[in-house]
């Protein structure tokens, strides 16, 4: 991952990445948050559409063989506290009263408790996970040049249901919800 300190780094950006199974070509686009609706589905489709046009000249969603493989959102601030906090309003705002405010000193500390990782990309989350003893075994999501299908890992994570992974706009938290 590229420290995000560097000069290079566009911040509140989604970087989205498409991988070839067959010839190994990878492209990456970059796209500005504030130009669409900010869930990981808008920014899939309009990645693809982009991606479609650029490579083979389509003007339609249509399928190409390529592969979306990462879909990263790189926060203007990237501050753990502050995923926390943010994961712990939301889970607290579906409350029908007002007494989430007075639970959420309690809520946050239980997001900060079950935080299995952070960072900007689920690569940067798996390797804090690691670092904490809570492995994954990605062997089963790399193709044969050995890159990592981030988008198949986060569909089990959701799968499993165990888990939850907070895009947050201060950065990426994986919380386990055992």
């Amino acid at each position: 991952m590229i420290p995000l300190h560097a000069p290079h780094v566009r911040r509140n950006t989604w970087q989205v990445t498409f991988d070839s199974p067959e010839s190994g070509q990878r492209w990456r686009y970059t796209i500005p948050a504030h130009q669409l609706n900010q869930t990981r589905d808008d920014i899939r489709g309009f990645a693809r559409r982009l991606h479609g046009i650029v490579t083979h000249g389509r003007r339609r969603d249509t399928a190409t063989p390529e592969v979306i493989t990462d879909v990263v959102f790189t926060p203007s601030t990237v501050c753990r506290r502050r995923a926390v906090d943010w994961a712990a309003l939301r889970e607290l705002r579906s409350a029908p009263d007002e007494s989430w405010a007075h639970d959420f000193p309690d809520w946050r500390r239980t997001i900060e408790e079950r935080t299995i990782g952070f960072g900007v990309s689920l690569s940067d989350v798996m390797a804090a996970a690691a670092l904490r003893g809570a492995g994954w075994d990605l062997a089963s999501y790399r193709d044969q040049l050995g890159r990592v299908n981030w988008e198949d890992v986060r569909a089990d994570i959701r799968h499993g249901a165990m888990s939850a992974l907070h895009q947050t706009p201060h950065g990426l938290l994986w919380v386990d919800h055992g």
